[in-house]
């Protein structure tokens, strides 16, 4: 999760920047799926995350499903 963390405020920020005068904080991320792409052993997989992006201590805009797919070369 830590490697797709900024990526992930990334996005968020480049929606929400459009809407709000302050970048949101991303937390809680949820895994909804997980899943390999290539064939057996390999390192490309989509992943569905669902993150809600918050203002403030609490104050929560949305709830948002992102799909993304992260590969890694060996």
């Amino acid at each position: 999760m830590l490697f797709l963390l900024e990526t992930i405020e990334t996005a968020v920020h480049d929606y929400y920047s459009k809407l709000l005068y302050d970048n949101p904080l991303v937390y809680p991320i949820d895994v909804l799926k997980m899943k390999r792409v290539g064939r057996f052993r390999t390192f490309h997989f989509m992943i569905t995350l669902e993150v809600t992006p918050v203002v403030g201590p609490y104050i929560s805009v949305g709830k948002d499903r992102l799909t993304m797919i992260q590969s890694r070369s060996i």
